[in-house]
């Protein structure tokens, strides 16, 4: 019998969803709404992303529409010392993002998308407090020219309106892909079956390897199921693999893995982990 959490590592499957989409949801478990705890790291990460643009724009390459203060300051020990905590903090707090907001939400796209909300929240008050602190600045001949920052503040604005309008479509479509699994695994009727086909791979996201166009058969053989599929390089099924099959009304169809059998994987997982160039779900 089987006890590995696939849910983390694959294989996992979905006859409606492909890469970044699919719901990777344990047994028991359902997608959750937004947290304090998630937001509140979220305003974290947008903070520290703010630091490092404010601790970085005098010392990067619009240095020389700072200030000479500015970028005196930036350019000290002190200055580099600041940055290279900001950054690390930085990198820390989007990962931590990433990995409550998958907690919650169990799809990689909405657990990227919310680390990358946070990163534009975060460039735009950096620019605009970069700009502020140009305006302010006193005793200098020339006026900066601000139109690379303007840019960038526009570049992020932009982007973080379209992340905030998508966002919510988006985790109310993941609570209806919970409620769609939860039901089909408690009331559906459940057929074992076989994976036959892991068919052809889409690249990579996030580390797991994508595969679009698998071929699950059950009710003896009788009933076929197209299967996307998302794993690890090092847990990318060897047909036949065993399957349990939910299927409800109106042709939903649900496939997880088999706890009840041993479960075969491919020995030669350098050639997922080589083909993962590019692509992705």
């Amino acid at each position: 019998m089987s006890d590995e959490e696939w849910w983390e590592d694959g294989p996992i499957f979905s006859t409606r969803d492909r890469g970044g989409k699919i719901t990777a949801l344990a047994p028991g478990q359902r997608v959750r709404a937004f947290s304090p705890g998630l937001l509140a790291l979220m305003a974290l990460s947008s903070a520290v992303w703010c630091a490092v643009f404010v601790l970085w724009l005098p010392r990067g390459p619009l240095q020389n529409d700072h200030p000479a203060a500015m970028v005196d300051a930036a350019l000290s020990w002190t200055g580099t010392a600041l940055l290279v905590c900001a950054v690390l903090a930085m990198l820390v707090g989007t990962y931590a993002t990433y990995a409550v907001a998958h907690r919650l939400f169990r799809q990689i796209d909405l657990a990227w998308i919310s680390s990358a909300l946070s990163a534009a929240a975060g460039i735009l008050a950096g620019c605009y407090i970069d700009s502020i602190r140009m305006g302010a600045a006193v005793g200098e001949a020339a006026s900066p020219d601000g139109t690379v920052p303007l840019i960038l503040m526009l570049s992020a604005a932009a982007a973080l309106v379209a992340m905030l309008v998508w966002m919510p479509f988006a985790i109310a479509r993941a609570r209806r892909r919970s409620r769609f699994i939860t039901s089909l695994r408690q009331h559906g009727e459940r057929h074992e079956g076989e994976l036959i086909s892991i068919g052809r791979a889409d690249g990579t996201t996030l580390g797991l390897n994508q595969f679009r166009q698998g071929e699950v058969v059950f009710a003896g053989g009788t009933r076929r199921v197209g299967v996307a599929m998302s794993t690890s390089s090092s847990r990318v099924p060897l047909p036949p693999f065993p399957v349990l099959v939910f299927t409800g009304e109106s042709g939903a169809v649900h496939v997880d893995p088999d706890p009840a059998h041993p479960w075969p994987f491919d020995p030669d997982t350098a050639k997922y982990s080589s083909s993962a160039d590019g692509g992705g779900g």
